[in-house]
């Protein structure tokens, strides 16, 4: 899906941005471990990849631009005896250069090398590191010091996350490709789960047969979390436990997306355990739904997010007086309290950093559409959420397949 000439256009794209006299520097995840000697699944740095397409740890990429001319720099391990017998092969010297089109890719014991000659001339240091954590636990802030105290000539140094994210954010036609193909095994999870979900049961059976459809369709892992959500449990936003007995009255909230290709989909659904939308469920599930498709409408190129979230919560704010939960409109946060979306792409919650940003929606975005209402006092929570890919005449619903309709639903249910 991914050429090493599209990996070569990006890296470009991002040395474009570069000042002369500097280099950017972006590391490859660290195997993480659950416990003992035992891993959990390896998931590629987002950035990384979006640069190389390789999924494999202990590599470096760097970047040099200096006096206008521009290199570009892998080091990867070598093979060994023992991983090649335990764990199998990493790619070789040639097999990386046909994927990425870097042509100097080196061992990893001429890196030490290579970095303090090229820290020692520049003075422009872009270097991608997480500062969510504490400085003294993160491993590329405790290297980025080191480098801070090494190399004085290194007159600015910032994050690689502000050349990287302007890049991210519009998708390509093969990113597109990647996350429609999320969305679908996304759509065959939501599907089973409609039709296998029983009062009865416990939420986690039903996360079992969400995660079942990923695995069959290609996709290694989900990419974030699974939500499965029956009665009170759907007003926490977040609920991960799972551990509840769905009852006859219970609408289940579904917050799930497949990861394809670290491409993550991001889809909720809301639906009746026993199969059939009745009374104040199905009133408000109704228009919180009529919200929800005057919202897709509305996110068009030229409108913020910003002007996307106001939208919502007006019409929210009106939905809740109707129902007489809130006296004036502006009350809305008691019932919806996040906002309306969020950039979808390689990380589910894509391109925002620690705050979260408002862009201006170009074509080429991709975003999401969520609004939802969570009435504890009524045991009642509701979220519906697509993936919407903003074009020139507005935008694309890349999830309209996956069924939101009250009739479709209870169809599907067999009610």
């Amino acid at each position: 899906m991914f050429t090493a000439q599209e990996f070569i256009k990006r890296r470009r794209s991002i040395v474009k941005q570069m000042p002369d006299n500097s280099a950017i520097i972006l590391e490859a995840n660290e195997p993480t471990f659950k416990n003992s000697d035992t891993e959990h699944i390896f998931r590629q740095d987002s950035n990384f990849y979006y640069l190389t397409g390789i999924e494999e740890s202990d590599i470096t990429l760097i970047l040099t631009k200096v006096d206008k001319t521009v290199h570009e720099f892998l080091f990867t391990e070598k093979n060994n005896e023992h991983n090649v017998v335990w764990i199998g092969s990493r790619l070789e010297i040639d097999e990386l250069k046909d994927r990425t089109g870097v042509e100097r890719v080196l061992y990893n014991d001429q890196l030490s090398m290579y970095e303090k000659s090229i820290l020692s001339s520049i003075e422009n240091l872009y270097y991608d590191y997480e500062s969510f954590a504490e400085p003294q636990y993160n491993r590329k802030l405790i290297k980025l010091n080191e480098i801070k105290a090494h190399y004085p000539n290194i007159r600015s140094v910032k994050n690689a996350q502000q050349l990287l994210f302007k890049s991210r954010i519009i998708k390509s036609s093969s990113e597109v490709k990647a996350l429609q193909k999320a969305i679908d095994i996304t759509a065959e999870a939501v599907l089973r789960a409609y039709k296998f979900t029983k009062p009865g049961m416990f939420e986690y059976e039903v996360r079992a047969e969400i995660e079942y459809a990923y695995l069959k369709n290609g996709s290694r892992m989900p990419g974030f979390p699974s939500i499965v959500a029956a009665g009170e449990n759907a007003t926490v936003l977040h609920y991960v436990t799972m551990d509840t007995l769905i009852k006859k009255n219970d609408l289940v909230l579904i917050d799930i997306g497949a990861d394809y290709m670290n491409y993550s989909a991001d889809i909720s659904r809301t639906y009746p355990a026993s199969g059939t939308f009745k009374g104040k469920q199905k009133d408000l599930y109704a228009a919180l739904l009529d919200v929800q498709k005057k919202i897709i409408h509305y996110a068009k190129p030229g409108r913020s997010m910003k002007d996307v979230n106001k939208k919502t919560t007006v019409l929210i704010g009106k939905m809740l007086k109707s129902f007489k939960y809130i006296k004036d409109e502006s009350q809305f946060f008691k019932y919806y309290p996040h906002s309306v979306g969020h950039m979808l792409g390689l990380d589910t919650h894509d391109v925002q950093g620690k705050k979260r940003q408002q862009p201006i929606l170009k074509k080429g975005m991709i975003i999401t559409i969520e609004p939802g209402v969570y009435i504890k006092e009524d045991n009642i929570g509701i979220r519906i959420e697509d993936d919407i890919l903003i074009n020139d005449k507005g935008n694309v619903n890349l999830s309209a397949g996956i069924p939101k309709e009250i009739k479709e639903i209870e169809k599907i249910m067999g009610a």
